[in-house]
């Protein structure tokens, strides 16, 4: 049934690009290239894999069955949770990595290099993102641990991009212990003359501030708390908070920490909150895959219900319909 509604149109229109470019990526060719296939593929193309695994990308809570139950309905042809299980290893880390490199690689227009940005050669953005991954993946992909619960599993993405050209300069794979302070240095392998980096705070490490200084770049970001910052000439430590309820704002030269680096510091006093996008599509993941697999939302989930797709978290693993059928003729 058709909609005219703007904010669907609005979720629509991503995935329906998405879909496009999937189709004319050459997919065989970056698996064979990643290591992750040797040879023409029997049962499930390449295209239909990615397909299937971004449709799940949404998706809160995953399982092998689910996975493959997906992946079988992208494929059209039967796909099971042994099978998908044996062709998870780093080649396919290396493959999906690729083709996020090349499906992004360029995010969007570039900008105008105009205003604030119009001095430097590339303004690069530096971030990451955590996904959590099954308990059994621990060892590749080690989660956060305590004394109080059991070691997890986690994926953690480090990216950078040029928001001048909008292009994808790096993507790497690791656990969650791998922080954003260890991954600051990433960025000094490709930095140039004249860049400018913009991090935010868990980035936050001075040797590195250095090292991005002594290269001809620049940087961008918050200041630690705690981190003292002296005047260039007296080296007594400056009192922030008094000048700027003095004067409002502050820009001015200084010598941040115990090492002394030296760095341009600006603040103002007025404190501005930043309101965020509610994770919208964390409540749409049906929606996502159906518009991704081109199949109606109720066509999809009565495939995961016909192929065992939901479980309880329960130790018997009892499927989902079947614990339905089971109340259904208690009530009876």
């Amino acid at each position: 049934m058709p909609h005219s509604n703007s904010l669907y149109d609005a979720l629509v229109k991503p995935f329906v690009h998405l879909r496009s470019s999937l189709a004319t990526l050459d997919a065989e060719s970056l698996a064979r290239a990643s290591g992750f296939l040797r040879r023409r593929p029997r049962k499930i193309p390449m295209a239909d894999l990615l397909l299937a695994l971004c449709a799940l990308a949404g998706e809160s809570f995953l399982s092998l069955e689910r996975i493959a139950a997906l992946i079988a309905l992208a494929a059209q042809c039967p796909y099971s949770k042994q099978a998908f299980h044996q062709r998870l290893s780093e080649k396919l880390q290396h493959f999906l990595a690729a083709v996020a490199l090349r499906l992004f690689g360029q995010l969007s227009a570039p900008l105008q290099t105009q205003g604030a940005f119009k001095t430097f050669g590339r303004v690069l953005l530096h971030d990451s993102t955590v996904q959590s991954l099954p308990r059994r993946l621990a060892a590749v992909f080690p989660g956060s641990a305590s004394q109080t619960s059991k070691n997890g599993a986690a994926l953690k993405i480090q990216w950078v991009c040029d928001l001048l050209s909008g292009s994808l300069l790096h993507l790497s794979l690791s656990g969650f212990r791998r922080n954003d302070q260890a991954a600051a240095g990433d960025v000094l392998n490709f930095l140039q003359p004249g860049d400018l980096v913009l991090r935010d705070l868990g980035y936050f490490s001075l040797p590195i501030f250095s090292q991005i200084m002594s290269k001809g770049a620049f940087f961008l970001s918050r200041l630690r708390n705690g981190v003292l910052l002296r005047d260039p000439k007296t080296k007594k430590e400056i009192d922030l908070l008094r000048l700027l309820r003095r004067d409002g704002r502050l820009d001015q030269n200084v010598l941040v920490g115990a090492q002394q680096v030296p760095m341009r510091w600006a603040g103002q006093a007025r404190h501005v909150s930043l309101l965020r996008l509610s994770r919208l599509m964390g409540h749409c993941g049906l929606l996502m895959a159906a518009i991704l697999l081109q199949i109606s939302p109720e066509k999809l989930l009565a495939h995961y219900l016909a192929n065992h797709a939901f479980y309880e978290p329960r130790k018997d693993r009892k499927n989902f319909v079947q614990r339905l059928t089971g109340l259904a003729s208690k009530l009876s």
